[in-house]
């Protein structure tokens, strides 16, 4: 199926070559754990690709070292034949029962977060996955507890102010290379700290109490320009 916003022509894809293009049929459901595999076989073929394109999730899965709790098609199936059968209310006044955290965050309507959460199955489930993940995958889960932070999870919220206290403290540990009583200005970089970010405002709380000189500026830094000013400067 040939669609999408802005998409290359046939003749533009020849040179240089175009990958991850044509995977699934428009009813195919498509996994950012798929695109995750794809993507890498790609990453081990071709000697320099450029991975340009959907969502900052989906590119952190191919090049981190992100992991997903897994799926069980014959749940996902059950679960999906009880929407149709039962409707999706019923699945929804579920999963408020079994966890009303998750439900909180879900739109009664939207059958595929709704079953997906339920497919998960228990906290003991997540649990399981994260003991066997590593710290670059459990800091892949960051943008997920951002967004819980913002529609008001009271644990996700007190992640993000312990996340911000340490950087504050980080900021506060080298303001003592900087002259006495001079400001001291922070630049931020990367999605977790742009402008609309509760670790952004959590951040600048926390420095007003621990490094009073210091303040964030404004707007965020693209990363490769960051990286690229830091090794120029060195």
């Amino acid at each position: 199926m040939l669609s999408g916003g802005v998409r290359s022509a046939e003749t533009s894809r020849i040179d240089p070559p175009h990958h991850l293009l044509d995977l699934a049929e428009p009813s195919e459901r498509f996994t950012v754990a798929r695109f995750q595999e794809e993507g890498r076989v790609v990453l081990r073929r071709v000697e320099r690709p450029l991975l340009v394109g959907g969502s900052g999730l989906y590119a952190r899965a191919v090049v981190d070292d992100l992991a997903f709790p897994p799926e069980d098609p014959a749940v996902r199936a059950a679960l999906e034949s009880e929407a149709d059968d039962l409707g999706v209310e019923e699945l929804f006044h579920r999963l408020a029962e079994t966890d009303p955290v998750a439900a909180a965050r879900i739109e009664p309507g939207n059958v595929r977060r709704i079953i997906r959460a339920l497919e998960l199955g228990s906290f003991d489930d997540l649990v399981r996955w994260a003991a066997t993940a590593g710290p670059s995958q459990i800091a892949g889960l960051a943008p997920a507890v951002l967004d819980a932070a913002q529609e008001g999870n009271a644990a996700c919220g007190a992640l993000v102010r312990d996340a911000a206290r340490e950087l504050a403290a980080l900021v506060a540990a080298l303001t003592r290379y900087f002259p006495a009583g001079v400001p001291v200005g922070v630049a931020a970089t990367g999605g977790l700290l742009g402008e609309v970010s509760p670790l952004r405002e959590a951040l600048h709380e926390e420095l007003h109490a621990a490094a009073p000189l210091a303040g964030l500026r404004a707007g965020s830094l693209d990363p490769a320009l960051a990286a690229a000013r830091l090794a120029a400067s060195g």
